[in-house]
């Protein structure tokens, strides 16, 4: 049986991107099925371990109505290691880089310069 995914966005795409990630695709079709056991052990493992050993700052970002994750997630992972940062972005579903790109960028610029990685 295949689980039916959705739609991974919530917020509307700017049009311009949207026509340039078509474009992309035309040139390089993605083809959900070759994808499709890797998404199901990626959503099926239990990464806490990797997390808690992780000896580098890392910044995990939520969309606040994704459909495939509960954005609350972030809070737990963040007690597991000091080096975690979180940010949740609003109005956006699981695409942030496309549907809320400003406030990726934002939250990233924050995260790089607070772990003075810049």
């Amino acid at each position: 049986m295949k689980l039916d995914f959705g739609k991974a966005f919530y917020n509307h795409i700017d049009d311009s991107m949207f026509n340039k990630a078509k474009q992309e695709n035309a040139k390089h079709p993605y083809n959900p099925d070759d994808n499709y056991k890797c998404l199901i052990n990626h959503a099926e493992e239990d990464w806490r371990d990797v997390l808690i050993d992780a000896q580098l700052p890392m910044l995990v970002l939520a969309g606040k109505n994704s459909p495939f994750f509960d954005y609350h997630f972030t809070e737990a992972i963040k007690i597991l290691n000091e080096k975690i940062g979180i940010e949740v972005i609003s109005n956006c579903g699981h695409l942030i880089q496309a549907e809320q790109p400003v406030k990726m960028h934002d939250a990233i610029m924050k995260f790089l310069t607070k772990n003075n990685l810049l």
